[in-house]
């Protein structure tokens, strides 16, 4: 491509990245389009190497794993589950892969994480926001973000329904796992302040849970280094802003009757309860779906007996549960491969004690997005997928670091 086009082509990338991440699953009319033009140009931009076929043959065995289990489904005539289920597990994952092989040649994995950081401010920023238009615009005006806008205060809890919480907690297990990804103490603290705001804000327990789950990536990392010092350094200022938000949401629970001191008990006793009555409800059907097929999986577009969607009854919130009821143990193995790749590409470099913050930060988000997809199917959204495949290509394509810079 010419210098010009290039240009051209990475502001368009760069709009694509603030509608996946910023507002997901709110404009598809635009975000789609995009994904696909994107895509198409990062395959021309894209030098492949000999490395990259280990990749893509991982992609092959899960697109045929799903391939298989949609025989039934596509005998039956299903063919709005079939197209769907093609789109997200086969198609979609490909073009992710093809985008951010080329973002990896392009740009340092830093330098990725940096632009990520910057839309996470922005999609925390989204939600203070929708809370503002809310309360003094009117619900109408919400739409851009989601297509049922609904906030308020339940018992004295936030609860706002929004998209970006699924990039949020990403950025978030990411971020609070290596802080010093961010340059510079004032923004590090100003991120931190905006992140945890917007998780207490959102009233989800799965973003509360990834801001928990960062530091201690961070502190085991830290540990094995030899370099905890530095750790609390780090961690330093964003504690201290903390506490600087502390004073802030105490005044503005004090006026907006918001119970503060009840937050902690909400997310503990919806994690001991399974997730709520509805995910409970899930979890039994699926678990007696599983035995009715002895662990060979039922088929893509198949539903168990409790129905959670009526428009496409074989979607559940409970992912993993649902993907081992669909394409059985086997299946699901086969589909868990990539994780498996990150995990043992990260622990053989933090063997080594060679792995960097920014490889910190892939391992922070890419534990926090899996927990947080257990009890909500992000992964199943295309525009939720770069969470899993940027850290699967990065670990799994040898070619693809780049000096920082």
């Amino acid at each position: 491509m010419q210098n010009d086009g290039s240009s051209v082509f990475w502001r368009i990338a760069a709009l694509f990245a603030f509608f996946v991440v910023v507002l997901p699953n709110s404009n598809r009319a635009i975000s789609l389009p995009l994904f696909f033009l994107v895509a198409l140009f990062s395959a021309r931009a894209v030098v492949w190497s000999d490395g990259d076929a280990f990749f893509w043959s991982l992609w092959a065995a899960s697109a045929s794993v799903t391939l298989f289990y949609l025989l039934g489904p596509a005998l039956a005539g299903k063919y709005d589950a079939v197209a769907w289920i093609l789109f997200v597990y086969v198609v979609s994952p490909a073009l992710w892969m093809i985008i951010l092989r080329a973002a990896l040649m392009k740009y340092s994995i830093e330098r990725l994480i940096g632009k990520a950081a910057v839309l996470g401010a922005l999609g925390a920023i989204s939600v203070f926001v929708y809370y503002i238009v809310f309360y003094t615009m009117g619900i109408e005006y919400l739409t851009i973000f989601i297509a049922e806008p609904s906030a308020g205060f339940i018992d004295g809890q936030p609860a706002a329904a929004m998209h970006v919480y699924g990039s949020l907690v990403f950025i978030c297990g990411g971020f609070f796992a290596a802080p010093n990804v961010v340059s510079g103490v004032l923004a590090r603290s100003v991120l931190a302040l905006l992140l945890i705001a917007a998780a207490v804000l959102s009233g989800r327990s799965a973003l509360l849970l990834s801001i928990a789950l960062g530091p201690c990536v961070a502190a085991v990392s830290a540990m094995r280094k030899g370099a905890f010092t530095t750790l609390l350094r780090q961690f330093r200022l964003p504690v201290m802003a903390l506490g600087v938000l502390g004073a802030v949401m105490i005044a503005l629970a004090a006026s907006w009757d918001i119970d503060l001191m009840r937050l902690p008990t909400v997310v503990i006793d919806k994690i001991m309860s399974g997730g709520g009555e509805e995910r409970v409800a899930q979890a039994a059907s699926l678990y007696q779906g599983i035995a009715d097929h002895q662990g060979l999986g039922a088929g893509h577009g198949v539903g168990a007996a409790y129905v959670r969607d009526d428009e496409q009854p074989w979607r559940y919130e409970l992912l993993g549960l649902a993907t081992v009821f669909r394409v059985g143990i086997l299946g699901a193995i086969v589909y868990m491969l990539p994780v498996f790749v990150v995990l043992f590409r990260y622990g053989r470099r933090f063997a080594d004690g060679v792995n960097t913050p920014a490889e910190d930060f892939l391992l922070g988000g890419f534990l926090a997005i899996l927990m947080a997809s257990s009890t909500n199917p992000y992964l199943e959204s295309f525009e939720f997928q770069w969470m899993f495949a940027l850290p699967f290509v990065y670990f799994a394509a040898a070619a693809s670091r780049r000096p920082a810079g």
